[in-house]
């Protein structure tokens, strides 16, 4: 605490410099390098122009005899200002790989308490000059604070940190990481958490590399765990308006398959909420509790492996004002079909399930290879498409088809979950689906 003290009644110098636009810093990195070779003395001004010249340039003196001479010119100036262009440089180009890193940090940690404020603060509180330690200790104080570590070390004193530099990349990283692994965290604090540490505030992302600690950070920890239907539809418009849908041809999913995995069944469920959510306030149909029961039960078996809605033009309305603009649907285009209808597209089995609604019916065929068969996640049906007017219920048929009738008496639901137990193997039973059971 001493040191913390003194450190305050010291004062406040601009902490971070940066290299001079106009500056040709390859030819000077050349320079520097013949002249230490020659055994020439740098000045006080070619040791700060030379900090800047250690990864970046070319060549790079990290790792030559040029780079041992300013590091010891650093140590032993009695200004501030070689520090603070050799503590910027090593902020700019942080990355503990990176040849000379650790030598770099241990010159600056050694003098940290005569630089003064801020860096005698974040060397003791964060370790900041050491290339393994300074990123994690960041990111743990940055999540225990709510803020991103760039806005902490903003806030400690380096006011005008680059939210793109190496530093902030690398404890961007560290924090994201710890995010994904802490499955206790409140779910809507780690959404605002990740999106303050990984995203600009037009929601691009800060770092396009750490795509896939985004995903996993907003999304891993609920792979497992129940999370309330507000949150995953914010998290699933976020996380698809960042990657598009993985259910579709993708190389940006293929980096995170398993957090791939998770959205894709949020998916099925967000497209079932949609159809019926949506359908209630189109529709009318006194029997429709029914249909939620009975879809919601074969979803709960795991039955569903894909889902997408079709809508007309009412229900695209509503649709679109009641999950936002990311979560997908299709439309209908061309044919025969009134504005509030809507299909239910499903993956079951080796077969394709199409849920119509209102006074249509339930129609599966048996296989999704079948050319006349639906395929999902087209942007536009023809509505006869979805159609099989020649099918029946009869079980041995290539296409089933039943009517929405006696739901109360759980009628068609027999007869579909018959149906899916010649696909799938799995029974549906009556008490699963049940209006009293539920």
């Amino acid at each position: 605490m001493q040191i913390l003290a003194a450190a305050n009644r010291l004062p406040d110098p601009r902490a971070l410099a940066a290299p001079r636009a106009s500056e040709d810093y390859n030819a000077i990195a050349a320079a520097i390098l013949l002249k230490c070779r020659a055994g020439e003395t740098l000045s006080d001004r070619e040791i700060r122009r030379g900090s800047w010249c250690l990864w970046e340039t070319e060549p790079a003196l990290a790792g030559t005899l040029a780079f041992r001479v300013i590091l010891a010119g650093v140590e032993e100036a009695p200004g501030k200002r070689p520090f603070r262009a050799l503590a910027s440089s090593f902020m700019q180009s942080f990355d503990p790989t990176r040849d000379g890193m650790e030598a770099t940090g241990q010159a600056l940690a050694s003098k940290a308490a005569k630089a003064g404020r801020p860096w005698i603060v974040l060397q003791y509180r964060y370790a900041i000059f050491e290339p393994k330690r300074g990123p994690d200790l960041v990111a743990q104080a940055a999540i225990d604070a709510g803020r991103s570590p760039t806005k902490l070390l903003s806030d400690e004193g380096l006011g005008s940190l680059n939210a793109q530099s190496g530093y902030a990349r690398a404890c961007a990283a560290r924090s994201l990481e710890r995010l994904a692994a802490d499955v206790l965290m409140a779910g809507h604090r780690r959404f605002e958490l990740v999106r303050a540490i990984g995203l600009h505030s037009d929601k691009r992302l800060i770092f396009e590399d750490h795509a896939p600690l985004v995903a996993n950070a907003l999304i891993l920890p609920f792979r497992n765990a129940p999370l309330d239907q507000t949150l995953q539809h914010q998290i699933l418009n976020l996380a698809l308006g960042l990657f598009g849908d993985p259910r579709l041809p993708s190389k940006r999913w293929s980096r995170m398959e398993e957090a791939a995995a998770v959205v894709r069944r949020w998916l099925i469920r967000a497209s079932l909420r949609q159809f019926f959510d949506v359908v209630d306030v189109v529709a009318t149909e006194r029997m429709w509790k029914y249909r939620r029961a009975f879809w919601e039960a074969v979803d709960r078996a795991e039955l569903i492996l894909d889902a997408r809605v079709v809508f007309a033009k009412d229900g695209a309305l509503v649709a679109r004002r009641s999950f936002g603009a990311e979560l997908p649907f299709s439309i209908f285009a061309g044919g025969t079909v009134q504005a509030n209808h809507a299909v239910l597209l499903m993956r079951t089995g080796r077969g394709v399930v199409a849920e119509w609604s209102h006074n249509g019916k339930c129609i599966i065929w048996s296989d999704a290879e079948d050319p006349m068969a639906p395929r999902l996640h087209q942007r536009e049906y023809d509505p006869s498409r979805l159609r099989h007017p020649s099918a029946t219920d009869a079980l041995d048929r290539h296409v089933f088809a039943v009517s929405h009738v006696h739901s109360d008496q759980y009628s068609w639901q027999g007869k579909v979950a018959a149906k899916l137990h010649q696909m799938t193997g799995v029974r549906i039973a009556p008490a699963d689906y049940g209006i009293s059971q539920r």
